[in-house]
This record gives C-alpha cells, structure tokens and sequence, in this order.
C-alpha cells in the first residue's frame, strides 16, 4: 500500500531532448496502455460483476472485521512501545530489534501460520489467527511508527521539560500529539493488511469464514468469479481509506526502505522505563525470531507437534511429484516478476517526469490505485475481466507475474520516482556537452545512477514472487502451481511437516537472492521497498 500527492520525483521534468525526456516519451507510450489494460480494465470489470452481499458475505464480514481490529489493536500498541524503545528510550540492543523487524519483513506470510500450527496443535480459530497475524504485521507497524518518531525533534520534549512538564505529560502532550497522524496511518494500514490477510485465516480459522476465505471458496472451489466479486469490493474500503489519509495527511510514509536506530538518542528514558522497554523488545526479538526457527525445527522432526525425534523424511519428500516444479516455478516467478516489475517501474517513473500536467498526475494516480487493492482482490480481479476458467489464458505464468507486477507497482514506483529525482538533469547536460550521444549519455551517466535502485526493485519483485500467495492462489492451474501454493495445500491436508520443508526451501531462495543483491548493488546501497 502506499499513496500520497506527486512528489517533486513525479512532475514533468522540463528539459527537452536529455536523455531521460527521449527515454520518456517512449516509456509513456508503453506505460499508459499496461496500466489501462491490466489496472483499469480488471477493475472495471469486478465493479460490473458487484451483487448486494448475502448472508454469508456478511457473516464472513463480521469475522473479518472483529480479527482484523483485535490484530490491529495489539499490533499498533506493541509496535508504538518498540519504536519508543528503539528511538527514544536508548535501550541496549536496538540494532538487534531493528534488524530483527526488518528481517521479518522478508518472511513469507505463512510462516507465522506454520508456526502456531506446530505450537498450537489443533487449536483453530479467530484467535490464532489474530496472533499470527500480529507476529506477520508487528514489523511493519514498528517500521512506520519508528520513521515517523525518528522523524520528531527531540528538542521539543527539552522545552516541554524546561516549562516543567514531567514524563507522561510530554509523552502525551508532545510525542503522542506529533506522531498521531503516523498513527493514523499505521492502524489504517495494519487493519487493511489484516483484512486482506489470507495465508493465517486459511491455516488457523478452523472453518470460521472471512472475507478472504469465502473469495476462496467461491472463486476457486465453486469455480464462480462473480460470486465473489461482492466481498472482494468489501475488502477495498479499508485500503482505499488508508490510501486517502496517506495521500491527505502523511504522504512520506510509505514505502518502507530504512533501518532504524542508526544513532543514540539525546536523552534516554530513566533506568525503570528503559530497562522495562527493554525486556518488552528483546522479547518481540526473540518470538519474531523464534518464529523461522520453529518452522526449520518442524522439518526436521518425524511428526512436527507429537514426535520430535530428528528425521530427515520431510525433506525427503521434496522430491515427491510436483514438488520440485513449484519451486521452480516460484523461482522463475520471482525472476520474471523481477526483471518486469523494475523495468516498468522505473520506465513508468520516466513516462511521469516526462508527461506534463494533467497527464502525468493522471498516471501517477493509475499506478497507485493497486495500493489499495489486497492481493485476493487483486487475484478475483483477474478472474472477472479474464473469464477465469472458461478462458484459454487461465493460469498461465504469465498472468501470475501481471498480477504480482501491478499489484505491487505502487511501491516500487514511489521508490523508482524518488531515485529518478535525485538525477541531476546538469550531469546529463555536461555529457551531452562534451559530445556524447543520448543513448551513451543514458548507458555512462543515468543507468549507473539508478543501477542499485534497479537491484533493489528487483529483490522487492523477485521476493514477492517467491513468497506471494493472495494474489496468485486464485489464478493457479495445474500448470503454473507457486511453491507458496503448494505449501499452503500441504499444510491444510495435515502434511505439516513437508509444508515445513517447503517453506524452509523458499526461505532459503530469499535470502540467497538478497545477499546476491546486495553484492551486485554494492555495500550499503540496497534499499527493499516495502508495502
């Protein structure tokens, strides 16, 4: 998700015939039919298939909406107590519970799933799933929360203490008064996260339908698209609305791309609040930690959850029919999605630079609508305006990377207009100067500039294709099956512990692609969009 008005990086760059106008002009006449095709077109249609919700839309919504805030809630009050800690209070080790958040981030989405099942056994319900889906969302809300209170400046909190406010009154009056509008944003965007959420409800709701689950059941076990058109709509109010506060009232919040606790903080917390935060963080550290731990051990054992003698008859059994194809196919998926994604973000970044007003708002504003969109919708999307099955088309790779590719071209582009800004146009112009040509001004001058902005849009894309299972579970054919996929129907057949191996393997495949990307990018230069 992401929004926000057109940043300087989005307007029309007024400098003809360099070599970021010539490329520019063709981006755009590329850019605008994709964006038409395979945003508007797909959206048009789900509009048009839209029903008034029945019993069981209703029902499935109430679910929804009662995990979904529970989550939000513990999520948004654990994150603001790390951010504080990580921040403001000095606690020891918070380069620890940065990077471990960050790491989170590059999780698969199930693996929290994966993990309660192995601890929790047969406990199914609301419950799990809204613990699961505070260990998935808890990084992100930490990440949002501790930009924008890293953003404040402490100064403020020495004057409220010089007029003799204590503690608590500056915590509230000040800090809290500042940050709220990131904590607008942050719940808004968690509550939409969890709603749209379908890896931890489809593992741990114990039948107990939600919106995702019940999209899941008539698009894909009823083989009815349109049916599940009306919740799918459902889920968009709560991503539009955190896209328009976003756009009106923190417009710098996303993507995420930093880590934090790069310096300490100019007053610390007295010793009982900072060794108090202190114990709250180290612990989050160790259960998001625990968390892969727990799923690698699950694989390692005869029968995760009874018998934890060691075996190695999961891993085994990766290559049993079908296995070693979905992970192929999760890790062509991710390259495709890869090489498409960064391409047509920083060729959409350009076409904006180069379009002048009120075109290049136009698209900008086209290419951010994904950001509101879960991955279920984005996936029932595709079934309406594809006519899912009864199309040839059904399932083919290559509907799986567009429908990764657009739904996750909103971040990637606000990262790819930013990097694109801080392009000197002079640089440019002293090349073409010195006799260059716009082709060798672009390969010697530009293209190295924006070379670890690419690597890092890449590893965003490849990771999402790796591990993504909303936007693709509703387009899969016996064809094209993703890893992730694969995965979740082993683990909700009781094979919990090949679903373990499986998810270890993906695991593996991430982060093997990000320490290649970071080599290839260079040290200290890979930045990962997220959200």
């Amino acid at each position: 998700m992401t929004g926000g008005a057109l940043s300087p990086s989005a307007r029309a760059l007024p400098r003809a015939g360099l070599p970021t106008e010539v490329v520019g002009i063709g981006a755009a006449v590329v850019v605008a039919p994709l964006l038409a095709v395979f945003v508007a077109w797909p959206l048009g249609r789900l509009a048009t298939a839209v029903a008034l919700p029945d019993a069981a839309v209703l029902d499935a919504l109430a679910g929804s909406v009662l995990v979904a805030g529970a989550s939000t809630i513990v999520t948004l009050a654990l994150a603001l107590a790390l951010a504080y800690a990580v921040t403001r209070a000095g606690i020891p080790g918070r380069r620890g519970v940065s990077a471990a958040c960050l790491s989170a981030t590059l999780a698969p989405p199930f693996l929290a799933a994966l993990a309660l099942d192995l601890a929790l056994g047969p406990t199914r319900g609301l419950g799990a799933v809204g613990v699961a889906q505070v260990l998935t969302f808890l990084p992100y809300a930490f990440l949002l929360l501790a930009t924008g209170l890293d953003r404040l400046d402490p100064s403020l909190d020495e004057v409220a203490e010089s007029l003799g406010a204590g503690g608590l009154t500056i915590l509230r009056r000040v800090t809290l008064a500042l940050l709220a509008p990131r904590l607008l944003t942050t719940a808004l965007v968690v509550f939409a996260l969890a709603l749209g959420d379908f890896a931890n409800p489809y593992l741990l709701a114990g039948g107990r339908p939600v919106l995702t689950t019940l999209m899941y059941a008539r698009a894909v076990g009823a083989h009815d698209a349109v049916a599940a058109a009306t919740p799918a709509v459902l889920l968009l109010v709560p991503g539009m609305l955190a896209a328009l506060v976003c756009a009106r009232r923190d417009p710098g919040a996303l993507p995420l791309a930093t880590v934090l606790a790069g310096r300490v903080p100019l007053r610390p917390a007295v010793a009982l609040v900072r060794w108090s935060l202190a114990a709250l963080a180290g612990a989050v550290a160790l259960l998001l930690g625990a968390v892969p731990v727990l799923v690698v051990a699950g694989s390692l054992v005869t029968v995760p959850g009874r018998d934890w003698s060691p075996s190695l008859r999961h891993w085994a059994g990766l290559g049993a029919s079908g296995v070693p194809d979905a992970v192929l196919t999760s890790v062509g998926l991710g390259a495709a999605a890869g090489v498409a994604g960064a391409l047509l973000a920083l060729a959409a970044a350009h076409a904006i630079r180069r379009a002048r007003p009120p075109l290049a708002r136009v698209l900008w504003w086209l290419a951010l609508v994904p950001a509101a969109l879960p991955g279920a919708v984005v996936g029932v999307a595709y079934l309406v305006a594809l006519d899912i099955p009864a199309s040839p088309l059904a399932g083919t790779f290559w509907i799986l990377v567009a429908g990764i590719v657009f739904w996750r071209l909103p971040t990637a582009l606000r990262t790819a207009a930013d990097a694109l800004g801080r392009v000197d146009p002079a640089l440019e112009e002293a090349a073409v100067s010195l006799g260059a040509g716009l082709g060798r001004t672009y390969a010697r001058v530009v293209a190295p500039l924006l070379a670890a902005t690419a690597w890092s849009l890449f590893l965003f894309f490849f990771v999402e294709g790796v591990v993504t299972v909303g936007a693709v579970v509703f387009l899969v054919s016996p064809g094209a099956v993703p890893g992730a996929v694969t995965l979740l129907e082993r683990a909700a057949h009781g094979e919990l512990g090949g679903a373990c191996a499986l998810a270890a393997t993906l695991l593996a495949v991430v982060l093997a692609a990000a320490a290649a990307a970071r080599a290839l990018a260079g040290p200290g230069r890979l930045a990962i969009p997220r959200l």
